[in-house]
């Protein structure tokens, strides 16, 4: 019984952390290229840094400050 608890915990945990912000996608109405340059709107400020920035973000991401 403790591992099904568990384990609908962690599914739970996952959605919840998985879901959009809300009102992240209200500008984004109409059909066509309306829509398409609203999408783009959306997305233009994500910056991304490849597979090339996984090492470098290797390097800093799990450094723990506490020891």
């Amino acid at each position: 019984m403790k591992k099904i608890f568990t384990l609908a915990l962690l599914f739970a945990a996952a959605i919840a952390s998985a879901q959009i912000p809300s009102g992240y996608y209200n500008t984004a109405t109409g059909t066509g290229y309306t829509l398409k340059t609203q999408l783009y709107n959306i997305i233009k400020g994500h910056t991304d840094n490849g597979y090339d920035g996984l090492y470098t973000t290797y390097q800093t991401s799990d450094r723990d400050y506490y020891y």
